[in-house]
This record gives C-alpha cells, structure tokens and sequence, in this order.
C-alpha cells in the first residue's frame, strides 16, 4: 500500500489480462509485502487466476453519472420496478469498470450475476446517490 501511495478504503487499479478495480484493505502482517489476495469475482474480472501476477496501482477514480449492468449466463424478462433502487443500493460506494462481474444478492436467494457493460463517464467510476443504474435485459 505505501509503494503505491494508498490507503484503506482507496479505489484501486487490478491490470491482469483485463483491467479491473478494487477497494483496498490491508493484510495481514505475515503476508509478503508484495502479494495481493482478491476475490474470485476480482480475479475473473482481471482474466487472472491464483498465483498469477498483476499490476496494482492507485486508480483515478470518477463519480458515476450511470452504469449499466448485464445478465451473465441469462435472459431476465418483467425486471421489478423497485430492482433499480436495489441494485443501487448494493453497488453504492464501491468502484467499477467496463467488464467488471458482479455478484447481487437477490431478496434473500441465490445471488444473480451480472457484467457491468457500460459506465459514464469511461474507467473507474464509483456509484453515488446520483448515479443511475440499469439493467440490461439482453
């Protein structure tokens, strides 16, 4: 964290065979000063699997003015007129990328994934309550 001049809760740049993005958390002191642990959400959005190396860095980050996500892996038909405001409410807070998988709890079920297909402005973006958020029903 400090070689690259970040800390706790700092957005941060994952470049693997794609470029993904993250919010740091330190680890534990018998870690190597050199690793990173992610997620396996993280990892599939970086095209990286365990032990592989990556490019970490301190990402310049921009508020959302939108954010689109798309169904992975399937159709959704007669989306809930209150799943918007859910969706934001998971996504609020935390940064994203074009690309980028992610996991929604649904109403107490199995989670849904989606893919973020599209962010405005470009690159890292974080969602704030202005953001507006929609599902794609591909």
């Amino acid at each position: 964290m400090t070689k690259i001049g970040v800390s706790t809760g700092d957005a941060i740049e994952i470049i693997g065979k794609r470029s993904t993005c993250a919010i740091v958390w330190p680890l534990s002191s018998e870690d190597k000063d050199d690793a990173i642990s992610i997620d396996g959400l993280l990892r599939r959005s970086a095209g990286v699997s365990l032990n592989d190396y990556v490019i970490v860095r301190k990402a310049e980050v921009k508020d959302a003015k939108s954010i689109t996500l798309s169904p992975s892996g399937y159709r959704l038909s007669g989306v809930v007129k209150d799943f918007n405001a859910h969706v934001k409410s998971v996504l609020l807070d935390k940064p994203y990328t074009i690309g980028d998988f992610i996991s929604l709890p649904i109403f107490g079920g199995s989670p849904m994934y989606f893919i973020v297909s599209s962010t405005r402005p470009k690159g890292v973006v974080i969602v704030t309550g202005r953001s507006l958020p929609s599902i794609s029903s591909l």
